[in-house]
């Protein structure tokens, strides 16, 4: 397609050497970032400016997102961002890559692999490209990464890189933004207990995360467990595994450290704040539609907590159950309650904070399954009284 070589590179080379299926195309050549836009508008290829000021361009073909970079080299770094020129060959682009095993590129069916990174993969060793101390130094971020590879792909790390990471792990929060932490977390999810252990062993899981500091033995396993078992649960599940078990003083501000979303905030928040409802004694219908209506969309979220994530009582899984026999009637009762506000002004009462009182005492009963005859007379007195 291209008159010009294009390289297949980093992650994407890797997990095709591995068998895994990729999304997204990584790939690199000597064009500048213009000069691609050119050729791929020749072409009618649709591009977007992924990171046009930093030599990347993505061209989209066939729903496929093929991510382009110049070939580069860094002229000086800062502990996280690399002043670079672009450079002319694809060894030199390679040589300022983090590990060996994203240091590979693909020509057709040529593979480039100055650091030996195809062996590595197959030994299942993590690393570096040159000496560790000053790959990481170059890019904090890096350390970070290096956990997650180890986890992801159960890699045995090579000599000096844990000394090195431990070493250096204090100046992550001084350089790398909690965005591109929290970025990681993110992406270590399908193994996340692995994660957070390899981030132990190199030495940052008590930079980024020092409530964790506080756990026992017994409280560290657990939560490790937590994080295992919510692997593939929604991101409110995964961040309440994590977070949860540390038990902070103001878990929205725990969150928010982590610049999570408003809705990750309030779901983790919700969550904390009905952790025992199902704990003491069996539910009522009552109680179920005051629950469904506190936690909103979360409820579903809170219910897979108790079952996957978290250890729960026999109670609770009781609780559960009754909640599938009790949820027709109680969502009812949410969705088309028999007394509403159009009925109360039918029945003469003007607008005003008793309003939601009745209401929710309507609710209530028709979520245990009386009539509207039944509720009438349970609440006429209440509209008696109020009325003006």
């Amino acid at each position: 397609m291209f008159d010009h070589p294009i390289y297949l590179v980093g992650g994407y080379v890797r997990d095709q050497l591995l068998g895994v299926d990729g999304k997204d195309v990584d790939i690199a050549s000597s064009l500048h970032p213009r000069e691609f836009k050119k050729k791929c508008q020749q072409l009618k290829i649709r591009t977007i400016d992924t990171g046009i000021e930093h030599g990347t361009v993505t061209a989209i073909i066939d729903g496929v997102h093929y991510e382009h970079t110049t070939f580069r080299l860094d002229v000086s770094t800062d502990g996280r961002n690399a002043t670079i020129r672009y450079s002319d060959t694809i060894e030199e682009d390679l040589s300022r890559r983090d590990f060996t095993i994203n240091a590979i590129a693909k020509l057709n069916d040529e593979i480039i692999d100055p650091y030996n990174g195809v062996e590595d993969l197959k030994n299942k060793i993590l690393k570096t490209v040159g000496v560790a101390e000053e790959r990481f130094s170059e890019d904090y971020l890096r350390i970070i990464r290096a956990a997650r590879f180890q986890a992801r792909f159960d890699l045995t790390l090579a000599e000096g890189l844990k000394e090195a990471a431990v070493e250096l792990s204090p100046k992550i929060i001084e350089h790398v933004s909690i965005e591109r932490v929290t970025d990681e977390i993110r992406k270590a999810q399908k193994h996340g207990k692995s994660f957070f252990e390899c981030a132990d062993n190199l030495g940052f899981l008590s930079e980024i995360l020092p409530e964790s500091n506080e756990l026992t033995n017994d409280e560290r396993n657990a939560w490790l467990l937590q994080i295992d078992k919510a692997a593939d649960c929604d991101e409110v599940q995964y961040f309440s595994a994590i977070f949860l078990p540390l038990k902070p003083k103001d878990i929205s501000k725990l969150a928010k450290r982590f610049k999570l979303s408003n809705v990750i905030v309030k779901g983790l928040k919700l969550i904390e704040e009905h952790t025992l409802a199902l704990a003491d004694k069996e539910i009522t219908a009552s109680e179920l539609r005051l629950l469904k209506i506190s936690l909103k969309s979360y409820f579903e979220a809170y219910c897979q907590r108790i079952q996957k994530v978290r250890s729960s009582s026999d109670i609770e899984q009781q609780n559960l159950e009754l909640i599938k026999k009790l949820e027709p009637q109680v969502d009812a009762s949410i969705a088309n309650p028999y007394i509403d506000g159009a009925y109360l002004k039918n029945e003469g009462l003007k607008p005003s904070p008793f309003f939601k009182e009745i209401i929710d005492l309507a609710g209530s009963l028709q979520s245990e399954g009386k009539n509207l005859e039944e509720i009438s007379k349970i609440i006429a007195p209440h509209i008696n009284r109020h009325k003006s």
